[in-house]
């Protein structure tokens, strides 16, 4: 067991997860990845990231988020949402749109789990530059 946080790849390490951030609890076996940020105008751009995948009952898990920025460089994020599925493809997405700007976390329940199999997760948001 690790001690919570991201690692210096990005992947979660945190109670219950090993070290290549795939989450061992339930017979569910879910692999949580940092987003890769993009390069906006200005500023240090937002970063989001897998803050923990937590609930697991049944087919059921909760997806957490987290953006990392301050909002010094301006604009704002225009959408957030997770994806997820069986490969490296996902498959499957969730995003609401909105107005952020600033940091904050967010969740959102998934369902049709299978026991056994590994799910990949990760964060998407859509940021907007001044």
């Amino acid at each position: 067991m690790t001690l919570p946080g991201l690692s210096n790849r990005g992947r979660l390490v945190a109670d219950g997860l090993d070290n290549r951030g795939r989450l061992c609890e339930d017979g569910l076996d879910v692999r949580g990845r940092m987003n890769e940020p993009g390069e906006p105008a200005g500023g240090n751009p937002p970063v989001a990231q897998m803050a923990s995948i937590s609930a697991i009952q049944g087919d059921n898990a909760r997806l957490n988020g987290a953006v990392v920025w301050s909002g010094e460089s301006g604009g704002s994020i225009t959408q957030r949402g997770f994806e997820w599925g069986e490969s490296e493809s996902y498959g499957k997405s969730w995003s609401e749109a909105g107005s952020w700007t600033a940091g904050f976390t967010f969740s959102h329940e998934i369902d049709g789990l299978v026991p056994g199999i590994l799910y990949y997760a990760r964060v998407k948001i859509v940021y907007s530059p001044p």
